[in-house]
């Protein structure tokens, strides 16, 4: 738990600044208005891709940079790309997908 209330920390301290910057360009390439607060996919693709960053930074530093960065960063994109195209058709999430 100790551990999980330090990432959230750290999270806040650096996601929220980059979430504040990048929400208003990916907005704008979605169409939406940049004071359309109730849409809300803006938010989640930029909060997604700021999560990847952060597990696949947690995960390199674990492999002391062993591991590509930048494959990590890809490898838990393509998770969240897989998880959206397993979605039924009533929206729900399909089976759990399993980190290989």
């Amino acid at each position: 738990m100790i551990e999980r209330t330090g990432q959230r920390q750290r999270c806040r301290l650096t996601c929220r600044p980059a979430q504040t910057l990048l929400t208003p360009e990916i907005r704008r390439r979605l169409g939406v208005a940049p004071d359309g607060e109730h849409d809300l996919r803006a938010d989640a693709i930029v909060a997604r891709v700021l999560t990847c960053l952060d597990v696949a930074g947690e995960a390199w530093t674990r492999s002391d940079g062993s591991q590509s960065l930048e494959d990590l960063v890809r490898a838990c994109a393509d998770l969240l790309i897989g998880e959206v195209s397993t979605r039924h058709d009533d929206g729900l999430p399909g089976p759990q997908l399993q980190a290989q």
